[in-house]
């Protein structure tokens, strides 16, 4: 069994696509993938004043993450009876897939499109 471990790195940047693919030597390539979404803005209020602020969130590594981890989980890109995710406790900004012997010899690759602010290192245990 092969475990691959992910870890991402740099800013996020809107409108960025980070992409891990894997191919099959007898042919085929399949991918997931996690997009910088735009900042939201919400209306928040201070339980103890109740004053109203406006808050704006937007993707972090960890969002990239939860979305690397929410593709693999639905099983559509990726099988997953082959390929199991996992968020790596203390890790916000990294991730463990665990690979069935079945695709042992399967080969990963990963990039990122757009301005790139983004990396993502794959390590192979």
């Amino acid at each position: 069994m092969k475990t691959l471990i992910v870890t991402l790195g740099g800013a996020c940047t809107v409108g960025d696509l980070l992409i891990i693919e894997y191919s099959h030597p007898r042919g085929g390539v399949s991918a997931i993938k996690a997009q910088v979404r735009e900042p939201k803005d919400e209306i928040v209020e201070n339980p103890v004043s109740g004053m109203k602020s406006v808050k704006t969130t937007g993707d972090t590594l960890a969002t990239l993450v939860q979305q690397f981890l929410d593709d693999i989980s639905r099983g559509q890109s990726w099988p997953g009876e082959e390929f199991k995710g996992a968020a790596r406790e203390g890790k916000p900004n990294s991730f463990a897939v665990k690979c069935s012997d079945y695709v042992s010899d399967v080969i990963f690759k990963a990039y990122v499109q757009g301005a790139e602010t983004e990396t993502i290192e794959i390590e192979v245990l």
